[in-house]
């Protein structure tokens, strides 16, 4: 390809990773080829969410190039797959004998298994693995992923529930596939103002190919790329028997466009020999079945604002601290799916329960679940609510209604996921030390055994008598939920680290109407998700008497201060003020990641030290464009990269 055209290997990677990227002996190998430049998408990363991620750092990629996109060939590769020899050399020929863009197929292959082999292809000297297409597909065929096998269709064993593409075996060298869903391994953009609506592998095609001049690679001799995942992947989904066809056109209804569904049509043959002469027979079968499925779907989702990508955006904004409607805040705490939106009646019906359960602001009415548990947090952080010249910082993993009300300002308040705050380093965060009045913290059970470390992260962000919240929901099931206030009990005794200057705790004690209610709630709300037509209805009428049991049952919950309580608690809350001993230089045990980070401090902030006391420094590119927004002036600011 190098020798073709010009070409430069664009990394999308974050900046602490970059490093590792460079020292590596095959970077200095490829930089001899062809020109290599480094993306950072840290801003793009989330806890959740990988093909949003991918989406926007792609869409954001080649945007940067501006109107010379359309006289530029993008190859969009992915870091798992194991690719044949003269596969993407063949793709550039479609390209260049005029092709708009390129789609392709692949299936999938066992990682535990393909890792270990491709280190014995190896070569000693040059470090290069190298094979042919048929090579590969000759190791493929004896390393298929169970998800694979799944999707063979004239293999009754079992199916893949919600599956995307379907196999069949011709010969023992041989598979045929039917794909809805297809990779664009490469596009020219024939416009420059597309817009994404939903993944990559969803929009790209029809928003930057509108003529439909796309090929599909359909023999893997010209083009053979596996895809590595864990043997684990996608387990959750099997299920024993053939795949039915009305059990797979229901599921297709909910997710394809008009583009995936003519993927279909393309049968891709897989061989690691000669042609099989029971090929025809083979294709024959695919299409009567392509075909049976085609007859019972339903009506093709759009391409843009793709209900999957209207979720998926709500959650990205809400990790990033954007702003949110009130239909995007049901999306991301869970009281509608954005496939729900489709119908007037059920989105009608999901604002009427958002109206029903979240007051206004940071207010859930009396009748929630969680109505005593949310009350005593808010109560706990209302002072710094009140005052508008305090800096308050937000940490949890999951969406809440402190982060889905309180979007990060770049000025007042900020959000940081918690397992992305504990990957770095803690002189990432140098820059920030000293910033905030008040913390809360929204945790899982299963992360209070590293809350020691969580702390001692966090302190040093913190002002000398900053308040430092913890709370902790008890989401275990009815059988077990009364250990929960002792597991606490003896684990928040770490949370108590050198910083803290003074501390209390605290339990929510539930009745058990409150705790089997919130119970028939959750079961209900779930049923009603799974089946709309019955459980709808069935929510609706249940709904009055099940809100006056959880009414009644709250006023009868209690709090109960600096005790553990022998009973069923619905949650743990810890309150804690931060002393100057905080500012203790805490440093990260990996020398190497503590020389990552310096560098990176000061790339970030140059070779004045004075601004490393001012935290403004440290900003995020505008998200709010990358997800198509338009933000006002007040909201112009965004948070600091460390907080992100």
């Amino acid at each position: 390809m190098a020798r073709t055209l010009p070409t430069n290997f664009v990394l999308l990677t974050t900046r602490e990773d970059e490093g590792v990227i460079q020292r590596h002996p095959m970077f200095e190998r490829l930089k001899t080829l062809c020109s290599v430049v480094v993306h950072h998408i840290d801003h793009l990363i989330t806890n959740f969410g990988h093909s949003t991620t991918i989406t926007l750092a792609y869409a954001e990629a080649v945007r940067s190039v501006g109107p010379q996109m359309l006289d530029t060939c993008f190859f969009f590769l992915v870091s798992d797959y194991i690719v044949a020899d003269r596969s993407f050399s063949n793709v550039l020929k479609q390209m260049m004998s005029g092709c708009s863009g390129v789609q392709v197929g692949n299936f999938q292959v066992v990682q535990e298994d393909a890792t270990p082999w491709l280190s014995a292809k190896r070569d000693n000297v040059s470090g290069v693995i190298s094979f042919s297409s048929r090579e590969l597909m000759g190791w493929g065929l004896s390393h298929l992923h169970p998800a694979t096998v799944a999707n063979i269709v004239n293999d009754p064993s079992n199916h893949n529930d919600h599956t995307n593409r379907l196999f069949w075996r011709v010969d023992d060298l041989t598979l045929i596939g039917r794909f809805y869903l297809m990779h664009m391994i490469c596009i020219r953009p024939e416009r420059t103002d597309f817009v994404i609506g939903s993944s990559c592998d969803y929009s790209f095609i029809p928003e930057m190919c509108p003529s439909d001049n796309v090929a599909i690679i359909d023999d893997s001799d010209e083009y053979l790329v596996v895809e590595m995942q864990p043997r684990a992947h996608e387990a959750a989904m099997l299920r024993a028997g053939p795949q039915t066809i009305a059990r797979l056109a229901r599921t297709l209804s909910k997710w394809t466009t008009a583009r995936h569904r003519k993927n279909a049509d393309t049968t891709v043959v897989f061989h690691a020999g000669e042609i099989s002469s029971n090929l025809p027979d083979a294709e024959e079968e695919a299409s009567r079945f392509i075909a049976s499925v085609r007859k019972r779907l339903g009506q093709p989702s759009p391409f843009r604002d793709h209900p999957y990508w209207l979720g998926a955006i709500a959650s990205f904004k809400e990790a990033k601290g954007l702003r949110l409607t009130r239909r995007e805040m049901r999306y991301v705490i869970g009281l509608e799916h954005p496939d729900f939106s489709r119908g007037h009646i059920r989105a009608w019906l999901s604002a009427a329960v958002h109206f029903g359960l979240l007051g206004a602001g940071l207010k859930l009415r009396p009748w929630h679940p969680r109505w005593p548990d949310h009350e005593l947090v808010l109560e706990s952080i209302s002072s710094s609510l009140q005052n508008k010249d305090e800096r308050r910082l937000f940490v949890a993993d999951r969406p809440t209604v402190f982060t889905t009300s309180m979007p990060d300002d770049g000025r007042r308040n900020f959000r940081a996921q918690r397992n992305i705050f504990m990957r770095q380093s803690p002189d990432a965060f140098g820059a920030a030390h000293g910033t905030f009045d008040a913390c809360l913290i929204e945790m899982e059970e299963s992360d209070m055994p590293s809350g020691d470390e969580l702390i001692d992260r966090i302190a040093p962000l913190m002002k000398d008598g900053a308040t430092v919240i913890v709370s902790v929901y008890n989401r275990r099931k009815k059988s077990n939920a009364i250990d929960f206030a002792k597991m606490m009990g003896a684990e928040s005794a770490k949370l108590l680290r050198p910083a803290v200057r003074s501390s209390k705790f605290y339990f929510v004690r539930s009745p058990k109407l409150q705790w089997r209610s919130f119970d028939v709630a959750t079961r209900m709300a779930r049923f009603a998700r799974r089946r709309p037509i019955v459980g709808l209805p069935l929510l609706a009428l249940a709904g009055l008497p099940l809100a006056l049991c959880i009414l009644v049952s709250n006023r009868f919950s209690s709090v109960i201060k600096d005790q553990t309580p022998v009973a069923v608690v619905s949650s743990f809350l810890m309150v804690m003020h931060i002393g100057s001993n905080a500012n203790l230089d805490i440093r990260a045990d990996s020398s190497d990641r503590l020389d990552q980070n310096s560098r990176r401090l000061r790339d970030r902030l140059g070779d004045d030290k004075t601004t490393a006391s001012n935290p403004d420094v440290w900003f995020t590119p505008d998200l709010a464009s990358i997800v198509g927004e338009t933000r006002s002036s007040a909201d112009a600011a965004t948070s600091p990269e460390a907080l992100s």
